[in-house]
């Protein structure tokens, strides 16, 4: 046992103010040709840490669904620090925020080893009831402490997108039984993986600076999303936050938006 290399404890705990830490991993699976990660990875490695973190105070799927409630995304914007690569370790840093109007709001933060920022991130998500999908007020949702505590994130703002442009037809893309998660609808993280497969070529393999992206109608199995897309060279929005270029993207099922994403470059 002498020649074998350490064995490393990917560990996750809370804190003492109840914000919830996450050790991982890069893996191979999880990385683009660039041996950077992937847009739908990223925002697994949030979606996964929020989960785990209610998961951690008892609030898991099962209890909550035997509470009669579910909890959906509805916004998340990120930005982009230092894009993790392939085998990189990192370190994730999540706690919920004083809820805004009927949304829970959720920070992220990742580092490196160097607690250097790779990703700073903000989601806002929604208390539903688990049968009839109505939205349940935040304040009616008494299963942990609402929390108060409320900070400035280092990432856009996470409204409501409008689009000023054309979008443009791209493809029609079927959902597929590897899209559908425990909630029965199309996981959110796997929109990642739709704006990707969509990007013009010469986007496909370029950083990321920004995401932001809305969530409205849930996509089910064997439903067909029109996605629409504009790229553009010279969006005003984007260079007032750092950009120079943009692609906004689009899905429609049965003519009612799906989702709405703009990545910034």
């Amino acid at each position: 046992m002498s020649d074998a290399k350490q064995i490393k404890s990917y560990e996750q705990w809370h804190d003492d103010d109840m914000t919830f830490h996450r050790r991982s991993k890069l893996f191979f699976s999880q990385c683009n040709p660039n041996r950077t990660i992937k847009t739908s990875q990223l925002m697994t490695l949030c979606s996964d840490s929020a989960i785990e973190d209610y998961f951690f105070r008892g609030l898991t799927w099962d209890f909550l669904a035997a509470h009669g409630v579910a909890i959906l995304t509805s916004r998340a914007s990120y930005k982009v620090h230092q894009v993790p690569k392939a085998n990189e370790e990192v370190l994730i840093h999540t706690w919920e925020e004083k809820p805004q109007g009927l949304q829970l709001r959720r920070r992220y933060e990742i580092v490196n080893e160097k607690n250097e920022p790779l990703i700073s991130g903000l989601s806002t998500w929604l208390v539903a009831d688990v049968n009839t999908h109505r939205i349940i007020k935040p304040s009616l949702f008494t299963l942990r402490p609402e929390p108060t505590v409320f900070t400035e994130p280092d990432c856009p703002d996470c409204g409501k997108i409008t689009f000023d442009v054309p979008l443009l037809p791209l493809e029609d893309r079927r959902v597929r039984l590897s899209d559908i998660d425990s909630n029965g609808h199309v996981n959110n993280t796997r929109y990642g993986d739709y704006i990707d497969d969509c990007l013009p070529p010469e986007l496909r393999l370029v950083p990321i600076k920004t995401i932001k992206i809305n969530y409205s109608k849930e996509a089910m199995l064997d439903q067909v999303l029109s996605i629409f897309g504009n790229f553009d060279k010279n969006d005003v929005s984007a260079v007032v936050a750092g950009e120079s270029r943009s692609f906004k993207i689009s899905a429609k099922v049965n003519g009612e938006t799906c989702f709405e994403a703009v990545i910034g470059y």
